[in-house]
């Protein structure tokens, strides 16, 4: 993100959050007070320069306040905190994720180059709201408002996973190998497995999203080398989605296995089977990206889930694991 956009985002949200609060604080009911935020807005520039109802009080009582008058709020806003409302918190706590909405669909906006915002809900693409975070979606561009801030992703290969269980990649939707991926559960089944032993470690590549493909395990090179190869892998299958397997395969495989540093994967598809791609993953150069060492204390649902959901689905990550593994 460009440090224009960030600053641009900062902006955005310092107004918007102030306009509530200010309404809010002068004794307006925070659902009424979210409608009259929001019907201020109408376009970035407005947003951007604070103009909208800054006299709430008088805007309260008499009506008479204009929509144009100057709002500057704090430079650092702090972003509502559901679990901090010890009073009419179902009332507050929707309110704030109302405002949420909007300042997603603001952000979206500058985002994707539109000029003029129209507040109203029908214009954006609203994924999912969930108790904790909202993300919006939309052409590959995503993203999220939470306890985390707000996050921007705009990358061609983040995976996206809807609270129903849809997957994508770019806004299309996922098949059944990627499917594979984003259900597989952590393989604890095979945690420890050693390169000597050859019925495990073909049980555990059979497991693996590629499995179905699998043609060759060896085990005959070097010391600590696993050789995979992978063969008439159907050509129906986006070749993102299989990417994304064979990132998830070498994980899997570098987690349950500590003796294994390097793995020579090789695939070809079934349009093309002379075409055969070559990559070397390393233990320490998939280790070095995932930020964490890859042995059986990843093998449980959280910490599995979470190199998934925060290194694997994130844009250009399995992009830049296959650029460094490619031999070809």
């Amino acid at each position: 993100m460009t440090a224009e956009l960030i600053e641009l985002k900062e902006e955005i949200y310092g107004n918007l959050m102030a306009r509530y609060e200010d309404l809010v604080a002068s004794g307006i009911d925070a659902a009424q007070a979210l409608e009259e935020a929001k019907q201020s807005i109408s376009s970035v520039d407005e947003l951007l320069s604070g103009d909208g109802s800054q006299e709430a009080d008088s805007s309260n009582q008499s009506g008479a306040t204009s929509a144009d008058e100057d709002m500057k709020g704090p430079s650092a806003p702090v972003l509502p905190q559901p679990e901090t409302v010890t009073t009419k918190a179902s009332t507050t706590v929707k309110a704030h994720k109302k405002l949420l909405l909007v300042l997603a669909g603001v952000l979206l906006v500058v985002m994707i180059g539109i000029p003029l915002i129209g507040v109203a809900m029908g214009a954006i693409l609203f994924d999912n709201v969930t108790d904790g975070d909202i993300s919006v979606n939309h052409d590959g561009t995503s993203l999220s408002v939470g306890k985390q801030g707000v996050q921007i992703q705009d990358n061609d290969d983040a995976i996206v996973v809807s609270p129903d269980g849809t997957v994508r990649i770019d806004g299309d939707p996922a098949d059944d190998l990627l499917n594979m991926v984003v259900e597989a559960e952590p393989p604890n089944a095979y945690m420890g497995t050693s390169i000597s032993d050859s019925s495990t470690l073909s049980a555990l590549v059979s497991s693996l999203p590629l499995g179905e493909w699998s043609t060759q395990v060896d085990t005959s090179q070097e010391r600590g080398i696993l050789t995979l190869r992978y063969g008439s892998v159907l050509d129906a299958y986006d070749s993102e989605f299989i990417d994304a397997a064979l990132v998830y395969d070498a994980t899997a495989i570098f987690a349950c296995m500590p003796e294994v540093q390097q793995i020579q994967m090789s695939l070809s598809e079934s349009d093309e089977t002379a075409n055969v791609d070559r990559y070397d993953f390393s233990r320490a150069m998939l280790e070095e990206q995932y930020s964490q060492k890859l042995n059986g204390d990843v093998l449980n649902y959280d910490t599995w889930k979470a190199l998934k959901t925060e290194h694997l689905y994130q844009g250009g990550f399995v992009e830049g694991i296959l650029d460094a593994a490619d031999r070809d």
